[in-house]
């Protein structure tokens, strides 16, 4: 058998791996320069901006920020939605169970999935109001699991990542624009989170 420092164990018969991991949206986004790794709930952020030249490493930072969730969260627990304008980066997540869509690459199809997020920002908070005021998706939840709140389901994290945003705005400005704008200031407490990559950040 072999034994690796972070704890995953591979074996002839089985493989097992220790998660500590206590937030579903929870992930690792790389090594610092004194060897600690560098990991956070996505869900705390609340959003992130990924900027950096052609060849920095962007793709790479996202793939491994949103493998590593994966591995630890329930499809139950936290959905993607992956916008690649490029489409050629995004294709392997593919009907994963954690996927609400297949990467979306047409503006039409992107312009749809902002509007969605949009739309299920203000259900959710409608369905926060109608059950006790709850202030977040956490409260929500953690509720239902309680039995204090009956009838309805447990509400995922949904996290959506958009590749390349100047590509995206230099197709539909306005549309977009403001789209995000508006799940940007309100949808952290909804659990809906943006993880946006861009070579010009301005």
């Amino acid at each position: 058998m072999l034994t690796y420092s972070n704890n995953i164990k591979i074996g002839r018969e089985k493989m097992k791996l220790k998660n500590k991991a206590k937030n579903p949206t929870h992930a690792i986004f790389g090594i610092a320069t004194d060897g600690e790794i560098i990991n956070a709930p996505i869900s705390t952020f609340p959003h992130a901006l990924i900027a950096g030249a052609t060849g920095s490493g962007k793709s790479v930072f996202i793939n491994s920020a949103l493998i590593s969730m994966m591995a630890v969260a329930h499809p139950d627990e936290v959905k993607l939605i992956i916008i690649d304008p490029k489409g050629n980066e995004f294709g392997n997540y593919k009907g994963l169970p954690h996927m609400l869509t297949d990467p979306i690459i047409d503006l039409s199809q992107s312009k749809n999935a902002l509007e969605y997020l949009a739309n299920e920002m203000d259900y959710r908070l409608q369905l926060f109001q109608k059950y006790g005021g709850k202030k977040n998706i956490e409260a929500f939840n953690n509720a239902i699991d309680s039995g204090e709140i009956t009838g309805v389901d447990k509400l995922p994290y949904i996290i959506l990542m958009i590749d390349e945003l100047a590509d995206l705005m230099m197709m539909a400005p306005q549309d977009v624009e403001q789209s995000i704008a508006r799940i940007a200031q309100k949808a952290r407490a909804c659990g809906i989170h943006m993880l946006v990559a861009t070579q010009r950040p301005s």
